[in-house]
């Protein structure tokens, strides 16, 4: 989760900013790498999605990109 500050001035909103995370996306480009290999071993969809924290509507989405 990014964490969102208030400007005490302004009362404007704005979140941390994330150098590694693509914009509009929530999840690192390591973990898809991550996840992607896990695919390629003799993992379920759900034992990848449980030792990686995210869905398994996730991980279906992320094996359809590939």
């Amino acid at each position: 989760r990014k964490r969102r500050y208030l400007c005490p001035s302004c009362r404007k909103r704005f979140t941390e900013p994330y150098p590694f995370l693509p914009i509009y996306h929530r999840r690192t480009r390591r973990l898809a790498f991550y996840i992607v290999s896990l695919l390629r071993q003799t993992f379920s969809l759900k034992q990848i999605a449980e030792l990686t924290g995210v869905s398994v509507q996730t991980v279906c989405r992320l094996l359809d990109t590939i």
